[in-house]
């Protein structure tokens, strides 16, 4: 176990989430530390101008999907066989796919072509949603990936509530 686990994210739920939620579950110390005002001071710091990003004892980690396949493995919420690993993976990597369609709407400036888009992107989501239903109905278990709570439950927690939070309009 590290000695210290320090994680740089805004206060927002968002790609923090599942990995606060994660040592939370695995009883992990670690510094919550909300970049808000900073961030442009920090941002030349981190190793890709973006956030989150985990420091291990002093080694910075970034990405997203790289910090929460570490916080999972220190809480014991993924698999140490590779196949029931590969199968946590791809309910998270088809779940990091729901975020993008919404992000992209920030932009748009316009309020009739932003609320088109994010009418477009909750469309979308709806068949990827129904998909995550059937999985769990499939696994027989309650769980996306297995017959107990792994990192692929708690990503699709974090990044559906986050999507229903209320930070993206549209209605789903």
């Amino acid at each position: 176990m590290p000695n210290s686990l320090r994680l740089l994210y805004f206060p927002h739920a968002a790609r923090g989430e599942p990995t606060r939620l994660m040592f939370a579950i695995g009883k992990i110390p670690f510094e919550d530390n909300r970049v808000t005002s900073q961030w442009q001071e920090l941002k030349p710091s981190t190793p890709f101008g973006q956030l989150p990003v985990l420091e291990v004892d002093g080694t910075a980690i970034a990405q997203a999907g790289a910090i929460e396949r570490y916080a999972a493995k220190l809480a014991h919420l993924y698999p140490l066989d590779p196949l029931e690993a590969a199968q946590v993976d791809q309910v998270v990597c088809f779940i990091h796919d729901f975020l993008p369609p919404f992000s992209s709407t920030r932009g748009i400036s316009d309020p009739v072509a932003r609320a088109d888009a994010q009418r477009e992107a909750t469309e979308n989501l709806k068949p990827k949603l129904a998909k995550l239903n059937e999985m769990v109905e499939d696994a027989g278990s309650n769980y996306l990936a297995g017959p107990k709570l792994t990192y692929a439950d708690i990503a699709a927690f974090c990044y559906v509530s986050f999507l229903l939070s209320g930070m993206f309009a549209g209605e789903l």
